[in-house]
């Protein structure tokens, strides 16, 4: 919503040109009222298969392939404002070249915040408009296989189930616009690790129930820093136990007790480019959270 509905600031630059020259341009940063919907199209293939070794025991497993395009992907075609005139003919939607004059004066006067970085100025001396904001300009396209194991046994002390739900990515490219080549970002900061596993256990006997969860993801590397640093993998556990009898207050009534990272691991740290205001996130927020552990206690009553 920041992105579309956010404040929107000015700059003025003299900016680096394709012939190497300087020009002098108003820059636009925040937000883009022009924004529009990203679109994506999905298609998925799998098999499931279902087993029971007794009357009390019985696995099921699932594989499914899983395929998406996206388009209009929300993206600024470079981080970097001082890469963007000299790149102009791939980065089209971002340049407009000699802007009128009432077009500056009118964008200069709504702006929520002008920096002039070049000290005094003629608004006629504009000669690029460039917007450093999130476009509608990239495509995104990833695929993988998506794996589910589920058992379950019944026993006289209660019912026992145990699941693995891995996720492995075969591809994750991007091109940020029309005209620049496709890269790939698997296994890339801000985008996908290669792989990512949930597995769980759990008990549970009326009118208890306990459950535990692994949370894995695989290492991957940091290419925002010189030389390329790998981001360790990082691994998470979380538990839940719930009691929920049928003759308290008509039935229908349940306390849980959950807790996120039991043992309050720390993500990984990376150096990040500095964001808005200076923020040095020191972590992938694609990939991890920065809250430690986390408990909630959820009271409920169905009828």
């Amino acid at each position: 919503m920041n992105d579309k509905y956010g404040a929107i600031d000015a700059a003025i630059f003299d900016l680096p040109d394709v012939d190497g020259t300087l020009t002098r341009s108003l820059v636009a940063l925040g937000a883009n009222r022009d924004l529009g919907p990203e679109k994506a199209h999905t298609w998925t293939i799998g098999a499931d298969y279902h087993v029971a070794f007794s009357s009390n025991l019985d696995a099921a497993t699932s594989l499914t392939y899983f395929n998406t395009v996206y388009r209009d992907r929300i993206q600024f075609v470079d981080n970097n404002i001082f890469n963007i005139l000299p790149n102009a003919a791939i980065y089209p939607s971002a340049v407009v070249r000699n802007p009128s004059l009432a077009f500056v004066n009118d964008f200069i006067a709504n702006a929520a915040q002008v920096f002039d970085i070049v000290g005094p100025y003629d608004p006629s001396q504009i000669a690029a408009f460039v917007r450093s904001t999130p476009l509608n300009v990239a495509s995104y396209n990833t695929d993988g296989l998506d794996l589910l194991i589920h058992l379950k046994e019944l026993s006289r002390v209660g019912e026992f189930a145990e699941s693995l739900n891995a996720t492995y990515y075969l591809n994750a490219s991007q091109q940020t616009t029309a005209y620049v080549p496709t890269v790939s970002r698997l296994n890339d900061i801000f985008y996908l690790p290669g792989l990512k596993l949930r597995a769980s256990a759990s008990w549970s006997k009326n009118p208890w129930s306990i459950g535990s969860f692994v949370n894995f993801q695989k290492r991957y590397h940091n290419d925002n820093v010189v030389p390329t640093e790998p981001v360790d993998s990082y691994t998470t556990v979380d538990m839940q136990v719930s009691f929920a009898p049928d003759t308290l207050f008509g039935g229908g009534f349940r306390v849980g007790l959950s807790a996120l990272n039991v043992f309050d691991r720390q993500p990984p740290h990376v150096v990040t480019p500095l964001f808005p205001n200076s923020v040095q996130f020191g972590f992938d927020p694609a990939s991890a959270n920065p809250i430690d552990r986390f408990l909630s206690l959820q009271l409920s009553k169905h009828w």
